[in-house]
């Protein structure tokens, strides 16, 4: 995710069947962390990794990806 910046965000979940975690769905480089948001369920348990563009204090640009879980 980090080098070509190809996608914004990526779901994963286990799937029931195989017992594996798969990619449930992938965001594009348009889209943000309101559209990741409004991909997950309700009712159902996602992982997600996100990449976010932030400033730091001498205003260089970054970029930096991090996971997190919705139950």
């Amino acid at each position: 995710m980090k080098w070509k910046k190809v996608h914004k965000y990526i779901l994963f979940k286990i799937d029931e069947k195989s017992r594996l975690v798969v990619v449930d769905k992938v965001g594009g480089p348009g889209e943000g962390y309101n559209d990741l948001a409004a991909s997950l369920p309700d009712d159902d348990c996602r992982y997600a990794v996100f990449d976010f563009d932030f400033a730091t204090v001498d205003r260089a640009r970054s970029s930096s990806s991090h996971g997190e879980t919705s139950s």
